[in-house]
């Protein structure tokens, strides 16, 4: 085979790997809580538990309608600390600024189409609540 010929052939797959691969596996899972951490100001807080690449994160949610319980898988997370932000419904699925994808199923019920999560700490691996105690 020629090299053009075995460079056409590599493109055509590169070009199809892309084509299907526009859907990315998720990296991290969310499983919320059924009954609202807390209130605050009228805003509902709702927990969840990320896990993401051997570490635990206790979350908190805000703008979550009504008690759930329910799974979400995350793509398009690098970092821990990428999860947190405001997330807007779009094409079916939350997103937040930092191109982070949420799936839930089933859907949170969002109070204004929004919801906005904190990591509130990380539970597993246990890190010291001293000094430079941050997330990645």
């Amino acid at each position: 085979m020629s090299r053009a010929a075995a460079a056409s052939v590599l493109m055509l797959f590169g070009l199809l790997g892309v084509a299907a691969g526009g859907e990315q596996a998720p990296v991290a899972k969310i499983t919320v809580s059924s009954s609202p951490a807390a209130s605050t100001l009228g805003v509902r807080l709702v927990e969840g538990v990320m896990t993401f690449r051997g570490h635990t994160y206790l979350l908190t949610l805000r703008g979550v309608a009504a008690t759930t319980s329910t799974v979400g898988s995350v793509s398009n997370l690098v970092r821990a600390r990428d999860i947190e932000g405001v997330y807007r419904l779009a094409d079916g699925e939350l997103r937040n600024d930092a191109s982070v994808r949420l799936r839930f199923d089933p859907p949170l019920a969002l109070e204004a189409g929004q919801v906005e999560i904190q990591i509130a700490s990380r539970i597993y691996p246990k890190v010291s609540t001293g000094q430079g105690n941050s997330v990645e």
